[in-house]
């Protein structure tokens, strides 16, 4: 199902190449944070908290079950499954 939309294809390839550039960049700086980030950092628990935050893992897992879930929704095509 094709998308309608009143702005001309150049516009929307612009709109794509944007996308696609924000994706990348956010997607270097997730690679970078897991490659550098010291193991013990990952379950620690986050400081002038005695409880309830959530650890630097939970927010991880969190961002990537909610973009699973969008894509399921968006292009069930793909067959995602929640980790």
């Amino acid at each position: 199902m094709a998308l309608q939309s009143h702005e001309s294809p150049d516009a929307l390839a612009e709109i794509r190449d944007t996308l696609l550039e924000t994706y990348a960049a956010n997607d270097a700086m997730n690679q970078l944070i897991i490659e550098l980030l010291d193991p013990s950092a990952w379950r620690a628990q986050p400081p002038g908290r005695k409880s309830g935050g959530r650890t630097i893992a939970a927010i991880f897992t969190h961002m990537h079950n909610a973009r699973l879930k969008w894509l399921k929704g968006s292009a069930p095509h793909l067959n995602v499954r929640r980790h």
